[in-house]
């Protein structure tokens, strides 16, 4: 019969392993929601309550000018912050 580890030697796991332990459960987490989106999507297509288009020109044009001036503000906010550890 094998020998079952102790409680010292189960906690003696590297912090290396059980960061890529969390690291692995947190991204098979992250895909199993976005598996959870895109079937949520599809259904709703397929049953007629979601329609997915491309946009228009005017639509086009208008999305961009409100992401050039989002960009903007971000860019500007991001100058003016700074850190705790800099001040």
């Amino acid at each position: 019969m094998p020998k079952r580890p102790s409680a010292t030697e189960k906690s003696s796991a590297s912090p290396s392993a059980t960061a890529k332990k969390t690291a692995a459960t947190v991204l098979r987490h992250k895909q199993e929601r976005r598996a959870e989106s895109l079937a949520h999507i599809r259904s709703q297509t397929d049953e007629g309550t979601l329609v997915i288009r491309h946009m228009s020109d005017e639509e086009q044009a208008a999305a961009s000018q409100a992401a050039r001036s989002t960009r903007t503000r971000n860019e500007a906010r991001t100058r003016r912050y700074r850190s705790p550890d800099n001040r």
